[in-house]
C-alpha cells in the first residue's frame, strides 16, 4: 500500500523490492507492476555488485524482525549496499515499544505470524545502531513520529 501510494504520487519512481519471504508485493496496485522489480526469497545484499544505483532505500517494519544479535550484520550489509549503489538516503519506518498499538503489533508478530524472536526497538536505540555502523560524523538523522506507535528515521549519508 505504501509503495502504490508513492508510485501514484511520483510517476518518475521505480521500485526494487527484496525480501527473504517467498511472496512479496501482493499489495501493489497492478497498474504499477511495470515499475516494480520484485526479488522474493532473496536478501537485500543481493543487489550489491549488480551495477544498479538507488536514490533511496526504504526499510518498513523490518528491523524488529531481525534478531538482536543479527542487527549489526544487517546494518553492515546495508552500509555495503549504499556504497555499491551510491545510495545516500535511508528511510526506516518501524514500531515503537511502550504503546498499546506497539504491544498489539508485537503480539500479532509473535503469535499470529509465529515470529518468536521479534522485538520492538526504541528510536534512540536504532539511531545509536545506525550511528555506530555508519560512523557518527557520516550521518544526519531526522526523526518523526507520524502517530503514537510508529516512527520514521531519515538517514542522510554524507
Amino acid at each position: 500500500m505504501i509503495v502504490s501510494a508513492m508510485l501514484e504520487q511520483r510517476p518518475d519512481l521505480h521500485v526494487t523490492m527484496t525480501d527473504i519471504a517467498p511472496n512479496i508485493g501482493s499489495f501493489i496496485d497492478p497498474k504499477f507492476l511495470d515499475r516494480v522489480m520484485l526479488h522474493p526469497a532473496t536478501t537485500a545484499k543481493s543487489v550489491a555488485g549488480t551495477g544498479r544505483s538507488f536514490n533511496a532505500i526504504t526499510i518498513a517494519d523490518v528491523l524488529h524482525h531481525v534478531p538482536a544479535d543479527a542487527r549489526s550484520m544487517f546494518w553492515s550489509d546495508l552500509r555495503e549496499i549504499c556504497r555499491d549503489t551510491g545510495c545516500r538516503t535511508i528511510i526506516v519506518k518501524d514500531v515503537c515499544p511502550g504503546t498499546l498499538r506497539g504491544f498489539l503489533s508485537l503480539m500479532c508478530d509473535r503469535y499470529i505470524t509465529g515470529d518468536r524472536h521479534v522485538t520492538l526497538i526504541r528510536p534512540d536505540d536504532m539511531i545509536a545502531d545506525i550511528k555506530h555502523i555508519f560512523q557518527t560524523d557520516a550521518v544526519d538523522i531526522s526523526h518523526s513520529e507520524p502517530d503514537k506507535a510508529n516512527y520514521c528515521l531519515v538517514v542522510n549519508l554524507k
